[in-house]
């Protein structure tokens, strides 16, 4: 029997606090997947399209020009304008978890995680972003799927072998 370990610790046995840290976690890994498919999608370009360093968001800009060699279908391109711009609410999300302390609210009787990005740390009124569990698992499933998409392009299935054509009967 293969038992995940939270089935084998009760998550009235956690704080909210490391449970919090457990979902984010749990979300920063659905973010390194995808990456890791964007950067395996770049190295497929001709021409190098941003330097290795450059930021996710700077990343899936790059993805929008990318011209894969060889090509994997007519309508990849589409496909990853497409997951692109479903990607760009997440990265401002995926940002103020990264860089932000993790801290637990409650808000209208709901746990939240809450993130006070260090951006905002010089503003008079800093954003602050908060996250339910269900926000976390929402998100990582939303990202996970957008990596996966990407997962496809770079590696599209199999085209099924063509049937061979039956030899014509003599006369």
């Amino acid at each position: 029997m293969n038992m995940q370990i939270a089935d084998l610790i009760s998550t009235s046995s956690i704080s909210s606090i490391d449970q919090a840290h457990i979902w984010r976690s749990r979300l920063l890994d659905a973010f390194a997947s995808l990456e890791l498919n964007v950067v395996k999608l770049l190295t497929k370009s001709e021409k190098s399209l941003l330097s290795e360093n450059a930021p996710l968001g700077q990343k899936i800009e790059a993805l929008k020009k990318l011209e894969m060699v060889p090509t994997p279908a007519k309508n990849y391109t589409a496909n990853l304008a497409k997951i692109c711009l479903e990607l760009a609410p997440y990265l401002s999300i995926r940002s103020d978890v990264v860089h932000a302390k993790l801290a637990i609210c409650i808000c209208d009787g709901v746990l939240n995680a809450k993130f006070s990005n260090t951006a905002n740390d010089n503003k008079p009124y800093g954003e602050i972003r908060l996250l339910t569990f269900a926000d976390f698992d929402a998100i990582s499933k939303d990202v996970r799927r957008l990596s996966n998409q990407l997962h496809q392009i770079l590696n599209p299935p199999s085209l099924p072998p063509q049937p061979k054509q039956a030899a014509k009967a003599g006369p």
